[in-house]
């Protein structure tokens, strides 16, 4: 059986991110950047080699390359990959990368490497099959060195609402049975695909069964915008010493279990068992 029978299609995903800037959203989301980047300074050893699944515009891959690290990253939508290309050239960062437009399903076929690290920043909260993110999951395990870390990030449930409250209220009294849809199943099986935003919303149990399942120890788990929720707002419009100043301290505060439940996305650390 082909890829094409037997996998989802995620042609309106890739359509969703070409016409929407991924850098742009990071700069809406600044709080998740900001904590974003201090953890993966804290995690990945010196000198890593970084595989990145789902890397869009490349933020993330400049901060890893400035870093010293080297990375092979993978992206869907070409506009973005030649994004991330310019913004790495500009800083003189070439040698040190490795860009690949392709599905990061696939991204075994344009790679054979084995990593320090394997980074997926996207994926898992656009495979909506079960199926598809524990094969995904599995093929970053075979990519990773024993010992190595695979770092996967998950959209919660609690931050779709948090979020859909505060930019579509209507939402509540004039979809409530989306809302069912997605608090029991963690997904639209109705989407109409029409380029507009599709994922799926996870919990920390599937999160912690997933990784388990497959023989992943997870060293932590950390929110990447704790607090704020979806109110964007409230950090962005600080100044930026006193940004700074609280970028750290939610970070020091995101892997408390409480600060799990208050924003919309988790940041997965786990290891690799020899």
């Amino acid at each position: 059986m082909g890829k094409s029978e037997r996998r989802d299609s995620i042609d309106d995903i890739k359509n969703y991110y070409t016409s929407s800037s991924e850098d742009r959203r990071l700069g809406i989301q600044q709080l998740e950047f900001e904590i974003t980047r201090r953890l993966l300074d804290r995690y990945l050893k010196p000198n890593s080699n970084v595989l990145e699944l789902g890397a869009g515009g490349g933020r993330y891959t400049v901060e890893l390359l400035d870093k010293g690290h080297r990375v092979t990253s993978v992206e869907m939508v070409p506009g973005l990959v030649e994004v991330s290309r310019q913004s790495i050239q500009a800083k003189g960062l070439v040698a040190s990368a490795t860009l690949i437009n392709g599905d990061a399903r696939d991204f075994r076929d344009h790679t054979q490497e084995t990593f320090d690290v394997a980074l997926a920043m996207g994926p898992f909260y656009h495979l909506v099959s079960a199926p598809e993110r524990a094969t995904l999951l599995k093929d970053m395990i075979a990519a990773v060195k024993p010992g190595g870390l695979v770092i996967t990030i998950h959209l919660t449930r609690v931050g779709l609402m948090g979020y859909m409250m505060t930019r579509f209220p209507a939402w509540g009294l004039e979809a409530p049975d989306q809302i069912k849809h997605i608090m029991t199943a963690g997904h639209l099986p109705d989407h109409p695909r029409n380029g507009e935003f599709r994922g799926y919303f996870t919990t920390l149990k599937e999160i912690q069964q997933l990784h388990e399942k497959h023989g992943l120890e997870i060293v932590r788990l950390h929110s990447q915008d704790p607090c704020i929720g979806s109110v964007d707002e409230i950090f962005n419009r600080l100044p930026d010493d006193i940004k700074e100043a609280w970028a750290d301290a939610l970070t020091a505060l995101s892997h408390d279990p409480l600060a799990l439940g208050s924003g919309r996305g988790i940041f997965c650390v786990a290891c690799h068992k020899t």
